[in-house]
């Protein structure tokens, strides 16, 4: 025997956060804000050199839980030190609580 039931207003979220990472381009010590659309469980940074640069690695930074509900600028708790004089492309990931990487 069964019961049947109607089940309403579940969500499903297929849409991957937005987030947008606000630093200066050229910096001496690092300090990130960021912003995202939705409420997210984690986030990582990957700092790239820039393409003139190939020969160095790139670093990822996994923000802790405190850092990713933050709303002014910080250097992340697990950050080391990047190569001094070499320029880079910094990308910050994100899953929302669905499980959706950002782009």
């Amino acid at each position: 025997m069964a019961t049947k039931r109607k089940i309403v207003n579940i969500t499903y979220d297929i849409s991957p956060p937005l987030m947008t990472l606000e630093m200066e381009k050229f910096i001496k010590d690092i300090s990130i804000s960021f912003t995202n659309s939705e409420p997210i469980d984690s986030a990582y940074i990957v700092w790239s050199p820039d393409s003139i640069y190939s020969y160095i690695d790139s670093d990822t930074v996994v923000l802790t839980k405190e850092e990713i509900v933050k709303t002014d600028r910080f250097k992340p708790a697990n950050q080391k030190a990047l190569v001094d004089g070499i320029m880079y492309d910094p990308k910050i990931y994100a899953i929302d609580h669905s499980g959706n990487l950002s782009e």
